[in-house]
């Protein structure tokens, strides 16, 4: 697109008000549609205390998407837009289900087909501090059976208590079944064995080693599936302050 070209934006969520501003930058017409009263899309969803803020999943990786916006927009985040500590009841809901509800610091969480979900306690928890691999009992979602009754009846629903540190792991099967030309998986104890010894490091680098471990095992193998990968880390100051309580990262990542 070259500049003074006249371009038509739909939707005013963050993406849309994102791609906006950059084409604003690059000297272009740009006219915003958005169906809503106001701008902000899933971002408008809740309002807590005069504040409003979204309560998905979107909500975990907001504040590092917003710094990473107001850098590529040349903007000074801090002077636009100062954060906020909010002490209100948060519970997201993840992408598989999983619910977090950050106020009572409690995870509950199923399973139905899913690959199970690796729990290595925080430093301050009685239990052993490894892997566990928590996998409740639980029906292939989407089999259509007997109108979904058999579904209902062998899912098992679970809930934990989170301490500060506690590191859970949630991932689709691309990640364990990553494939090297001989044929080998890369396997859940290489990636418990991975998540243990670097559990100290922050979600996003823990995150970039994980990935490299693979991208090393595979070698050139072409990859055959997707390869999602959930990180979510409770603050080792958490002390019940929802707000700065979990630092999570979120990655899809589409090929190598």
């Amino acid at each position: 697109m070259s500049r003074g070209m006249s371009v038509a934006v739909i939707g005013g969520g963050l993406a849309g008000l994102a791609a906006a501003r950059l084409l604003c930058v690059r000297g272009m017409a740009v006219q915003l549609y958005e169906a809503n009263g106001k701008p902000g899309g899933c971002c408008a969803t809740t309002r807590v205390g005069g504040y409003t803020f979204n309560d998905g999943a979107l909500f975990l990786a907001l504040p590092a998407m917003l710094e990473h916006l107001f850098r590529r927009l040349e903007l000074d985040r801090g002077a636009l837009l100062p954060w906020r500590r909010i002490s209100a009841l948060q519970r997201t809901v993840l992408p598989e289900g999983t619910v977090v509800d950050l106020d009572a610091g409690r995870m509950t969480y199923a399973r139905a087909g899913h690959t199970p979900m690796m729990y290595l306690p925080g430093p301050g928890c009685d239990a052993l501090r490894e892997v566990h691999v928590l996998a409740p009992e639980g029906l292939v979602l989407g089999l259509k059976i007997d109108g979904g009754e058999m579904f209902e009846r062998l899912l098992a629903e679970e809930s934990m208590k989170m301490h500060p540190g506690d590191l859970y792991v949630l991932f689709t099967d691309g990640i364990t079944e990553a494939m090297n030309a001989g044929d080998d998986c890369f396997g859940e104890t290489r990636l418990a064995r991975l998540v243990e010894q670097h559990a100290d490091l922050p979600s996003d680098q823990l995150r970039e080693r994980v990935l490299r471990e693979i991208d090393a095992f595979v070698g050139g193998a072409p990859q055959h599936d997707d390869m999602t990968m959930i990180l979510l880390k409770v603050d080792a100051a958490w002390a019940g302050a929802p707000a700065r309580a979990i630092d999570a990262e979120i990655v899809q990542v589409a090929e190598r």
